[in-house]
């Protein structure tokens, strides 16, 4: 998908919320290649949407009509049911306090907001996949880091202490690739 793809179909959703007649906008934070394409325009396209459910719970019925609207999307499109993936979001939740974000689209019942960049190279160092280097080092120019130290910072704000400390060696490994010094 390239940027008008999502936003395209991102508005669909919140066209298809709203004509269910969903009283409360649901409310997702865009994360992974989708930010990485929209907001740092680093890459041509991605192969889905990332999010971060932020409204309503997982457990409500809410969220329930809101993953058929997303289907029922697809299914229209005929794109791939696995179009959009809020699959990381408990895993990110549990690591640390997960931004608010910026209003980023709004349509019918449907908000999504954006983090600061920081926090995305935050996810994508947490990952440490050799895929990601890519953004890590778009993001790192994007956000004029220069040391390992800015990065270590970042990775403070974001993550818990815990966190830091269970993924100790795989956070090292990954600074340790990107800064020689």
């Amino acid at each position: 998908m390239n940027e008008q793809e999502i936003i395209t179909i991102l508005t669909l959703v919140g066209d298809e919320l709203q004509a269910i007649g969903l009283r409360r906008p649901i409310r997702l934070l865009l994360i992974g290649g989708a930010y990485m394409l929209t907001q740092i325009h680093n890459r041509p396209s991605t192969r889905d949407v990332d999010v971060i459910v932020v409204e309503p719970e997982i457990t409500s019925e809410d969220y329930r009509i809101f993953k058929q609207a997303v289907q029922f999307v697809a299914h229209d499109r005929g794109i791939s049911a696995a179009w959009l993936s809020d699959n990381i979001a408990q895993f990110l939740q549990s690591t640390g306090d997960v931004p608010v974000g910026t209003l980023w689209l709004a349509h019918g019942m449907l908000k999504v907001y954006i983090p600061d960049a920081g926090y995305i190279l935050v996810t994508k160092v947490l990952a440490g996949r050799d895929r990601d280097v890519p953004d890590i080092e778009a993001l790192l120019d994007h956000l004029g880091i220069t040391s390992r130290q800015q990065v270590e910072e970042l990775l403070a704000i974001y993550l818990s202490p815990q966190t830091r400390r269970d993924y100790r060696t795989d956070l090292q490994l990954t600074l340790d690739a990107l800064f020689t010094d």
